[in-house]
Parts: C-alpha cells; sequence; structure tokens
C-alpha cells in the first residue's frame, strides 16, 4: 500500500532555509526545525507559506511504501 508524504524538509530548503522562511510568515526562526522533527505543519502555516512565496505545493508530494 502506498501513502503520499509531504516532504516539509525539501520545501523549506527550497525556499531559501528555516530563518529565511520563518522571517517570511512572521514565525519565530526555530519554527521550522519543529515542523521538520514532528513531520507536521498546520494549514495556518502552510497557507501562509503559499501566500508569501511563489511555490507548487503539490510537488513536495511525494509517494512512498
Amino acid at each position: 500500500r502506498r501513502y503520499m508524504r509531504f516532504n516539509i524538509s525539501r520545501l523549506i530548503e527550497d525556499l531559501g532555509g528555516a530563518t529565511e522562511v520563518a522571517k517570511k510568515i512572521g514565525k519565530h526562526r526555530t519554527a521550522p526545525y519543529g515542523w521538520i522533527n514532528r513531520n507536521k505543519m498546520s494549514t495556518e502555516t502552510l497557507s501562509l507559506i503559499k501566500k508569501n512565496f511563489k511555490v507548487n505545493i503539490d510537488e513536495y508530494f511525494e509517494t512512498s511504501n
């Protein structure tokens, strides 16, 4: 059975790193590390990223076994 996984780590790296992402969306500079470590982020955060960066969120969904 295959599952979809959202690659938060790659997203953050592609957008310029944790500090850059946090600064642009108004979060603490260490917040992105928490998202990566927990492998979770809120839809509010995802919305802020989509609003503040030119990014295709769909590219960060990966299929895993």
